[in-house]
């Protein structure tokens, strides 16, 4: 497998005027790409070379002897489920009406509580890391997650449904330090509602 066969879901300029074209191609030709390379060469003439990413991310994880294959691998989905996560910019975006619009009431109340719930996570995680929705997959219960580095749901038994990259290569060179405003435009005019509803029908 080639881990490099991946590519954006739109054109580099297609989130402005909220995310850049330069950040954009910087952000997945350059931090993305590097991922994938890197992985390819950690894994090259082993097993994992023929594994799919969510499969190496689970004989992975918590391996010391296999940390940079995982964070690599990790890495490189977070960042596919991410271009997913988003679409182009929108003055009204709202969550589309259906079974996930019905779990979001459930757990949070509305929609704009769960929006505020994402931003607090998004603007208080500490370093660099994600900010997930995601459903138990169990209970099917909707939960915000924080993780650092290149952590991910995937391994805590729980169905991704979108992302928030909070990595500074995410958004530093169109907010600089301004982590919640680009935390706050992404939600409420990029964030990708039916790739969510997608994701928690399928789970």
């Amino acid at each position: 497998m080639s881990f490099n066969d991946q590519n954006l879901p739109f054109a580099e300029n297609h989130l402005e005027p909220a995310i850049s074209e330069k950040t954009v191609e910087f952000h997945f030709g350059k931090h993305q790409k590097g991922y994938a390379d890197k992985l390819i060469a950690l894994t090259n003439g082993t097993p994992f070379a023929n594994m799919d990413l969510v499969s190496i991310i689970k004989e992975t994880v918590d391996n010391p002897a296999q940390t940079a294959i995982f964070n690599n691998a990790a890495q490189l989905w977070n960042h596919i489920l991410y271009w997913d996560s988003v679409h182009a910019y929108r003055e009204e975006n709202p969550i589309p009406a259906g079974a996930f619009a019905d779990a979001v009431k459930a757990t949070f109340g509305n929609e704009d509580n769960l929006k505020a719930e994402l931003l607090d996570a998004a603007v208080n995680l500490f370093g660099s890391g994600w900010v997930w929705l995601a459903a138990d997959n169990k209970t099917k219960e909707l939960k915000i997650i924080k993780t650092q580095n290149a952590a991910n749901p995937i391994t805590m038994d729980m169905e991704p449904l979108l992302t928030i990259d909070v990595w500074e290569h995410a958004y530093y060179l169109d907010y600089q330090n301004r982590r919640p405003d680009y935390a706050q435009t992404l939600i409420d005019k990029l964030a990708n509602w039916h790739f969510a509803a997608s994701n928690f029908t399928a789970a």
